[in-house]
């Protein structure tokens, strides 16, 4: 067996990164691409999101950004939302997350004007760590609308992101 080919099986069955892998650590940005459906309203589509990491590397802090566009049988349903996210255990495979924020949300219904909401939403799920870069999750994020309109939502996700 060549030496190389040891390497590399005692890097995986000690978990460590492929040397390919290893390298400068990930940045202060994340991108995140969930695949989402609203269960009231039932739509369906994608919400992807710009983290931001304010602290130093393993702060849990992330402030969120986040632009969507859902498509269902009654509605096509646009949130725009900023928030704050906490990302628990970093390093670790399995990373709890928890968060909260506002969002405008913009309904264009059938037959009726476009309806214009602002909410409030609680979001908690769980990260799954690939690689230092990548993780992949699911969540389940809550949304209460206060003003234009009282409403509520529960909206499951699932996710892939990518550190930067």
């Amino acid at each position: 067996m060549s030496t190389s080919a040891a390497l590399l099986l005692a890097q995986l069955a000690l978990g460590a990164a492929p040397a390919e892998e290893a390298g400068p650590a990930p940045g202060r940005f994340e991108l995140v691409l969930p695949a989402e459906v609203t269960l009231v309203g039932l739509t369906f589509g994608l919400r992807p999101e710009l983290l931001f990491r304010p602290g130093e590397e393993g702060t849990r802090s992330r402030l969120r950004l986040a632009a969507g566009l859902f498509i269902g049988p009654e509605q096509t349903f646009v949130p725009v939302s900023f928030g704050y996210r906490a990302i628990f255990r970093q390093g670790a495979v399995v990373q709890p997350i928890a968060g909260a924020g506002i969002e405008l949300q913009q309904r264009f219904v059938s037959d009726y004007p476009a309806v214009r909401q602002g909410a409030v939403y609680v979001e908690g799920g769980v990260g799954f760590e690939l690689s230092a870069r990548w993780s992949v999750g699911a969540m389940v994020s809550i949304d209460a609308s206060l003003l234009g309109g009282a409403g509520a939502s529960v909206d499951p996700r699932v996710h892939l992101s990518y550190r930067f």
